[in-house]
């Protein structure tokens, strides 16, 4: 740069030598005077200025003007060094040696063209530097300086300011934003999981796995209502909430995520409680049950007895005679463990034993028939404890036949019981045989029956054989049959023959006001001769 100046210092020297050698030479016309047509001060850039357009005034001896074009040789060199000096300076401008003017300048930096930007630029964070670019290449000479720096690395919004500068320029200040969003955390690792346990008298709780390293987590318990919980001991639904913080300002906050606890009622356990069937006799007094020996209630476990009859009704008291189912009901810690299933027994509380098989009989009787009524009597009545009744069952007979005679035996006391509900013996009324008897008018007299009683009798086409003398109050004609002599051929009555004989048999009924048929009939049977008697 010295060294340039140094040559154009020369040069500007020859020049003005030059023309004050011209004009020694080669006298100047009638001008008097030179002055810029435009005395305002000129703008230019450094280095480049234009004569184009720029005109001076030439003053003559008599005044007139002449209006000339500014010319490169007008300036000598030496004055023109001024075009490389920021700042206003003021330029001679020569048409003689002798004639010259000032001509006003302002030497103004360069400016960068509108070209050049930065360009914004946004990514997502990944660990890696990112920086924002300016869109075209640098002009020779220049250089760029970022004021806050160009290269970030952490998730954030930067203002980057950059200033273009070379000489002669004025510096261009270029903004942009660079911009790192958080990236977000990948969630395919975190495993919160919905838990279903059983209830052990311990906190329960669910742990997130697969959190990425730096986060934290911290624990919300809610009960079904809603209510913050400190921990979750009792049985029942519980929504965990885990909320997430974090020192890596890279990365999204994690969103808050839920799930459900669950821990069941637990089951007591009752494998060592048992419950039998009990039996006692009557003795007034309530029984008071009890589970079975050995049998041991879980910690916290309570039992209550109920009783019902055989109607299934509810009762207070189990006193009296009967069968009792009872119900052992047992209550523990319901919020915690499930309900306990009843255990069932039978109470029977047996009648109290009243003797009386070795206080009373009854003996056979056998008897013929006689139309008289007959019956067993019990033995020992009289020896029956106060309260015991009995009845007879099939006594008081008439007719004869084998009879099962039975006494049964009642209590009033219906908390008490007989050894024997019966005894039984045998009345035997044995049947008799008797002959059909008939009145004989000759003799006046009963007599047994035989042929010479019977005779046939003709009425209007009916044939019927007849029996003097029969008693029709006690006896009846049963059946009568006809046999061919010697042999088994029925002949009915009205195909007998005149004066022929035949076997026949005649049977009997015995007729009784009370139907008492208890005798035996001997049939009639014999030959007998068709004839009209």
């Amino acid at each position: 740069m010295k060294r340039k100046f140094i040559i154009h210092y020369i040069s500007a020297i020859l020049i003005i030598v030059i023309l004050i050698f011209l004009t020694s030479c080669f006298p100047s016309r009638n001008v008097k005077e030179i002055r810029m047509k435009d005395d305002g001060v000129i703008e230019m850039a450094v280095g480049e200025f234009s004569y184009e357009g720029k005109k001076v005034i030439l003053v003559s001896q008599d005044g007139s003007l002449t209006e000339v074009d500014l010319k490169e040789e007008m300036i000598p060199e030496i004055e023109r060094l001024n075009f490389y000096k920021f700042g206003e300076h003021e330029v001679k401008v020569y048409y003689t040696s002798k004639i010259f003017t000032t001509m006003k300048i302002r030497v103004n930096r360069k400016s960068f063209d509108d070209i050049f930007a930065l360009e914004g630029y946004s990514c997502v964070y990944d660990g890696l530097p990112h920086r924002v670019e300016l869109n075209n290449k640098l002009p020779d000479g220049a250089s760029i300086d970022y004021l806050y720096g160009n290269s970030f690395t952490e998730a954030g919004e930067y203002d980057i300011v950059a200033v273009m500068s070379k000489d002669g320029y004025n510096p261009k200040t270029l903004t942009a934003k660079l911009i790192i969003q958080k990236a977000e955390y990948d969630k395919s690792s975190i495993k919160f999981d919905n838990l279903v346990t059983t209830y052990d008298g311990n906190p329960k709780m669910i742990s997130i796995d697969g959190l990425p390293n730096g986060v934290k987590v911290t624990y919300e318990i809610y009960n079904e209502k809603g209510a913050k919980k400190e921990s979750a001991i009792d049985a029942g639904t519980y929504k965990i909430v885990a909320r997430f913080s974090d020192t890596n300002r890279n990365y999204e906050k994690l969103e808050d995520m839920e799930a459900t606890l669950v821990i069941n009622k637990a089951r007591y356990d009752m494998s060592r409680v048992s419950f039998k069937n009990s039996t006692k006799e009557y003795d007034g007094q309530n029984y008071i049950p009890n589970l079975d020996f050995g049998s041991v209630l879980p910690e916290g476990v309570s039992v209550n007895y109920k009783f019902y009859n055989e109607n299934g009704e509810l009762v207070e008291s189990n006193a009296n005679a009967g069968t009792y189912k009872i119900v052992a009901e047992f209550s523990g810690d319901s919020t915690n463990y499930e309900a306990i299933p009843s255990m069932e027994a039978t109470l029977t509380v047996e009648k109290k034993l009243v003797v009386i098989s070795n206080k009373v009989s009854l003996e056979n009787v056998t008897v013929n028939y006689d139309r008289e009524v007959h019956s067993l009597k019990l033995e020992g009545e009289d020896l029956l404890p106060e309260g015991v009744n009995y009845t007879f069952k099939n006594n008081n007979q008439i007719i004869a036949n084998e009879y099962k005679v039975t006494v049964s035996f009642t209590i009033d006391d219906i908390n008490s019981r007989l050894d024997i509900e019966e005894i039984t013996a045998y009345l035997i009324i044995n049947k008799i045989e008797e002959n059909v008897l008939v009145f004989d008018e000759t003799t006046q007299s009963l007599k047994e029956i035989s042929n010479q009683y019977l005779y046939f009798e003709d009425d209007n086409g009916t044939r019927t054989l007849k029996i003097r003398g029969l008693d029709l109050e006690k006896y009846r004609i049963g059946r009568i049959s006809f046999y061919e002599s010697g042999s088994s051929n029925l002949v009915s009555i009205n195909e007998l023959e005149y004066g022929k004989q035949y076997d026949f048999t005649i049977t009997f009924n015995y007729v009784d006001s009370n139907e008492n048929k208890s005798v035996t009939l001997s049939p009639l049977s014999g030959v007998i001769t068709y004839t009209n008697i």
